[in-house]
C-alpha cells in the first residue's frame, strides 16, 4: 500500500514540477527556491524531503500556476499533507526494523 501511494505521489509531483519548469523556466532562482534545479533522489527518503520542501514553498509562487493552469493554494496543501503522511509511514516502517 505505502508503495503504491508513494508511486501515486512521484508521478503527481513530476507533472506539477514539470508544470513549474514551463512557467518559470527563465527564472533559475525560483527553480532553485523549489529544489527542482537538481537531479531527482532516488533514496525514498531524500525525495519525500525534496518533495516537501516543494509543495512547503511553492504556494509563494502559485500567482502565475493559478492564472495559466487554475491551480489553487488548496491543491498544495493537500499535496504537503499526502507527503507528511508518507515520510510519516516511511519513518514508522524504518524504525520498525
Amino acid at each position: 500500500m505505502w508503495l503504491a501511494d508513494f508511486q501515486s505521489a512521484q508521478r503527481t509531483y513530476q507533472e506539477y514540477v514539470t508544470l513549474v519548469r514551463i512557467t518559470y523556466q527563465h527564472e533559475p532562482d525560483v527553480l532553485r527556491a523549489l529544489g527542482i534545479d537538481q537531479p531527482v533522489p532516488e533514496n525514498k527518503q531524500k525525495w519525500l524531503e525534496r518533495a516537501r520542501l516543494f509543495y512547503a514553498h511553492i504556494p509563494a509562487y502559485n500567482a502565475l500556476l493559478d492564472q495559466k493552469f487554475g491551480l489553487k493554494l488548496e491543491v498544495w496543501a493537500q499535496a504537503l499533507m499526502e507527503i507528511h503522511t508518507l515520510i510519516t509511514t516511511y519513518n514508522a516502517s524504518m524504525s520498525a526494523q
